[in-house]
Order: structure tokens, then sequence, then C-alpha cells
């Protein structure tokens, strides 16, 4: 009973140390990093009368936060405090991560480029300020897409403009000599709702040696002011272009189907019609003019040792040793590095005294594509095996090419090196060399084997599988395998021919991947991205399991949908009015619910309850 006792008091004790522990521990976890102050504007460009969100966020709680004035904005609300917090426990250790934002929804209500001054706040009484933060305010303009009266059987794009979507291949020069690089970038201009890019057709830059740049995988518009007005603007494609012929060189025009989605009023004229409005999706091709380029030619009288090289670069010419023994390999590299067409330089040619063995060199490149051009390095490997001893040089490598920024031919040539080749002692074998060109394997100074003598150990193999029962027993297993595997194949092919089963069962995992990127666009305070991907995530889900084409849906076929799938109106109602908050939250700033957290939850569990109903 006494050790019982004491066992139970140990408990105790243990378990209170433990909490008061982690007590101590909970407040300083989040102050174990250093703390970060940070200013951000959403979006970074603005239209006059047009309202956009600004916000402080610090890592650490924090107090007597000073704001800055906001000159030349109106300020609509503000300052709004959220906090965030985050625990993780890895490998027994806690981490512990906090966020305080200070957000403000401001108005833009004059046209220029303005400073958002410093904000400051205290944390453990010392002082941190943020950085000046730049908006760029144009001139406000109506809507380019009104609302069209009613839904017709093939939607069409009407009160569009031109100027409210088109797509350009921009080049960052006009004029290049042959073989110096440009870089062409594939941009989308709109002004109007996008809900998706169809066909792409780019152009075949015909004459151009090309090499695409690698873009972002999550790739979404950006703002920028184009004459004066505010455009989303995407980024398709980026290449790096190398003309191979001087001349004019035609780039053909980019086409492009844009899928935009339009406000259809319901036409009664009532005040209410705005908010009772649905939407449908049209789809308009759009097209880029033809661009073309003026490749001038390369300057006569080039040097001998002129291959096409083009660009700017700087060379090395390298001998793994200078002393070797007969018969021993040695290894000659030489390494250009810079920037432009290196990618098509050929292996230069090297003078080695006869007596000299020599296989093909090794190539190895490693080249960069970037908005800069196409950037790295390019090795040349040169084998080569002395088979006399002696006293060698080797003579220079030269190597030329165009610099375009100079307008002249550069050669550079590399030092001689020379060899010295010493007897080999008797006896002693040579080294094994392969991989260089060569089919064949030589062994030097040991080209022939002896062959094996004495007595060799033979045993003869009675196990004949012929004529055991398990040999007969194989066939039939075969067939059967055989005929299984046709069956699948031939199941797999029909419901790969069914696109509408397949969209059906792809649809509930398509829309929680939408739901993901949702997420994560919350976590990063990117509310705009946030709601646009739930919107997505509804409509499509809607698309693949109703099997109509995203074009065609809208708010009354769907509800029409969803009635034959005898889904209950309740639950269709609030599907949709969930897409309605989403359109109100990314143009009006405000809905009726106003934690986008609740508007994720409920889009996840309406897609689970439409999920559980139309299977």
């Amino acid at each position: 009973m006494v050790m019982q006792e004491l066992f139970n008091r140990c408990n105790r004790i243990g378990m209170l140390a433990g909490m008061l522990l982690i007590a101590g521990i909970w407040p300083l976890a989040g102050f174990a990093q250093e703390v970060e102050f940070r200013a951000s504007a959403s979006p970074r460009v603005v239209e006059t009368g047009e309202r956009f969100r600004v916000s402080f966020s610090v890592n650490a709680e924090g107090e007597n936060f000073e704001a800055p004035s906001f000159e030349h904005f109106a300020i609509l609300s503000g300052p709004n405090m959220s906090t965030s917090t985050s625990v993780q426990i890895i490998n027994g250790q806690m981490t512990r991560t906090v966020s305080y934002s200070y957000n403000f929804v401001l108005q833009a209500v004059e046209e220029g480029t303005f400073t958002i001054g410093k904000a400051r706040v205290e944390v453990e009484g010392k002082s941190y300020e943020t950085e000046e933060i730049t908006v760029e305010v144009v001139k406000g303009s109506a809507p380019s897409a009104p609302a069209t009266p009613a839904p017709s059987a093939t939607p069409e794009i009407s009160g569009v403009k031109d100027e409210d979507l088109f797509v350009q291949v921009i080049t960052d020069r006009k004029e290049v000599y042959q073989g110096e690089h440009l870089i062409a970038t594939v941009k989308l201009f709109t002004r109007l709702d996008l809900s998706g890019i169809g066909d792409r057709k780019f152009p075949s830059f015909s004459g151009f040696l090309q090499q695409d740049i690698e873009l972002p995988d999550q790739n979404y518009l950006q703002r920028e002011v184009v004459n004066g007005k505010v455009y989303g603007t995407l980024v398709l494609r980026q290449i790096v272009l190398i003309p191979q012929r001087s001349g004019t060189l035609t780039i053909n025009p980019m086409e492009l189907e844009c899928h935009v989605r339009q406000r259809v009023s319901r036409g009664t004229g009532s005040i209410f019609d705005d908010f009772f409005d649905s939407f449908r999706t049209v789809t308009r091709t759009v097209s880029s003019d033809p661009l073309q380029i003026r490749v001038k030619p390369l300057p006569d009288e080039a040097p001998a040792s002129f291959e096409g090289l083009v660009g700017r670069y700087t060379l090395d010419a390298s001998v793994d040793r200078e002393e070797v023994v007969a018969d021993e390999a040695v290894t000659f590299t030489l390494k250009v590095t810079g920037t432009g067409n290196l990618k098509l330089m050929s292996p230069p040619a090297v003078n080695l005294p006869p007596d000299f063995e020599t296989y093909d060199p090794r190539v190895t490149m490693d080249i960069n594509h970037t908005v800069s051009g196409s950037k790295g390095t390019k090795s040349f490997e040169y084998l080569m095996v002395p088979r006399s001893p002696g006293a060698y040089r080797i003579p220079p490598v030269e190597v030329s090419y165009f610099d375009p920024e100079k307008e002249q031919y550069v050669t550079w040539e590399s030092p001689a090196f020379n060899l010295k080749v010493v007897p080999r002692e008797p006896g002693e074998e040579g080294t094994v060399v392969t991989g260089f060109g060569k089919e064949d394997i030589r062994f030097i100074g040991k080209d022939i084997r002896f062959i094996k003598t004495g007595d060799i150990p033979l045993r003869q193999d009675t196990k004949n599988p012929v004529g055991q029962v398990w040999f007969y027993l194989t066939y039939p297993l075969v067939i059967l395998v055989f005929m299984a595997v046709l069956l699948l194949r031939k199941r797999r092919t029909e419901m790969m021919r069914n696109t509408e089963l397949m969209r059906n069962r792809r649809a509930s995992r398509q829309a929680r991947k939408r739901l993901k990127l949702a997420a994560d666009a919350l976590k990063k305070q990117q509310l705009d991205r946030f709601y646009e991907e739930v919107s997505r995530a509804c409509w499509g889900y809607l698309s693949d399991k109703l099997s109509i084409p995203l074009a065609e849906l809208n708010r009354d076929n769907a509800l029409a949908a969803l009635a034959l799938h005898e889904i209950p109106g309740e639950l269709a109602g609030e599907y949709l009015d969930t897409i309605d908050h989403c359109e109100q939250a990314r143009y009006a700033g405000k809905t009726a619910l106003d934690d986008p957290g609740q508007v994720y939850r409920k889009a996840m569990k309406l897609i689970t309850a439409l999920e559980q109903n139309l299977k």
C-alpha cells in the first residue's frame, strides 16, 4: 500500500510538471522566430472608384499600431484586425506561428501613382516599420459587357469591344542579326470575366529555332495598365527564338478561344433585376496580328574558325595532366560559357600529333532558357592516348563567334600545352579506354588472354521441364490470363469512350482539387483568387456531373437538370446561392457570408451532399 501511494504521488507530480512545462513553452514558441512586419495591397493597379484592400501583417502580437495617412484614397473600413495561429509538432519539436493583420478597405478617388507610407507597430517594446508600397490609379471606365436580355440557343458575345479582349505576340526586339536570340511572349489581355480558355493555336515560328521558357505551374491573371486602362493579363507562352536565315521573317497570328461569363438580365425592369440575374458562358475566338522581324545577315569576311556561333562568351581550355606514361589516356577539355545560340555549336577541330590515338569528343551541356536568353555552359572533352614516348605539343584551338553588341567577330585562341610522354615499365599493363565513340574495347598491353587449363568440373542437368505436371498446367493458365487481360482491356476501352461517364466519375475529384487551390489562396489572404476558385469548383462540378458543357451552363438550366435528378429544391437553391455569393464577393467586395472560411466549408458540404444524391 505504501509503495502504491508513493507511485500515485510521483505520477501526479510528473503530470503537474509536464503541464507547467507546456504552459511555459507555449507563449514563448511564437517568439522563437524573428519579428517580421509587412505591407501588401491587392490589387496594385486599380481604377478610380474601385475598392481594394491594404493589409499590414506582423508575426507577433503587437501594440500601438500606427497606420499611414492614406492620402489620395478614401478609407471605407479599417483597421479591421484578424488573427491566425498554427501549431506544428514535428519530431517532438513544437512550432507555433501567429499572424496579426490590420486590414483596410480603400477606394481610389483620383488618378496617379501614389505611395502608401510606412506603418508602425511595437512588439515587446521595440518599434517595427513596413516598407512603402506603390499603387497605380488609372481613369475608370464603364463596364464593356452589359447584361444581355435573354439566353439564346447558341451563345454569342454581345456588347463586347475588340479592345476588351485580345491576344498579342510581343517581342523584345524587332531587328536582330542572324543567330542572335530574341524573346517572344504570347500574352492575353482582358477586361472581361473569363471563365476559361479553350483551343490554342500558337504560331509556327517558321525560320526560327525555338526554346520554351518554363512558366509557373499556377499562372494567374496579373493587372497591367495599357493605354490608360486596366487589363488582366495572362502569359500563355514565352519562347527564346533564334533566326536561322536573314531577311524579313513573319510570325503568324496566334489564335485563342476564350470562354467569357456574361450576365443575363431577367428583363422585368425591376430594381431587383441585378440581384436575381444569372450568368451564362459564351465563347469568343481572338487572334493576334502578324509580326515581322527583320533579320540582318552577318558581316562578310568571317574568320576561318567561325561556324555560326553568335552571342557573348568566355572560353577556357585545360588538360588533366602534363606528364603521362605511354598508352595512358589524357583528357583535353574545352569549356564555352555565355549567352547565345550555344546549343548549335559543333566541336572545334583539334590538331593532335599523329602518334596520338583520338576518340570522338564527349559533349555535355548545361543550358537554361530564361527571359535573358539561352545561357549556360557547353563542354567538349577530347580523349587522346599517346602511343610513343617523347615530348609533344598540343597546338592552340581557335574558336570564333560574332558579338551582336559589338557588331564584330571575336576570335579566341587557347594556349598551347606541352605534354611529356615517358616509356612504360616492362610488364606493366595499360589503361582500359571505353565509352568514347569506339565500339571495341582495347586492353593496352594485354590484348590476348590465356586459355584456362586443368580439370573443369562439369555436371549434367537432369531437370527436364517437358513431361512434368506443372509444365502441362501452364498452357491453360496462360490462356486464362490472356482472356482476362483482353476482357479487362475491352471494358476499360468502353469506359474511356464514354466521356460522359468519365466526367461524371471525376466530377467530385476535380471539384476538391479546385477547393484545395481555394484553401491555399485563403491561407495567403488572396480573397479574389479564393472566391474565383470556389466559383470554378461549383460550376465545374455541375458541368461534369450533369453532362452540360460549361459554355451552356447557367442558373436556369442547372436548376432544371437538378430537378430531373430529383435533387431537393432547397439543396439546389442553396448550392446556386453559394455561387452567387462568390460572384458578389469578387465584384461587390461584400456578401451575406462575410467569413471566407464559412463559404469554403459550405461549398465543401454542398458538393458532398450533391455527390450523395447524384450517385
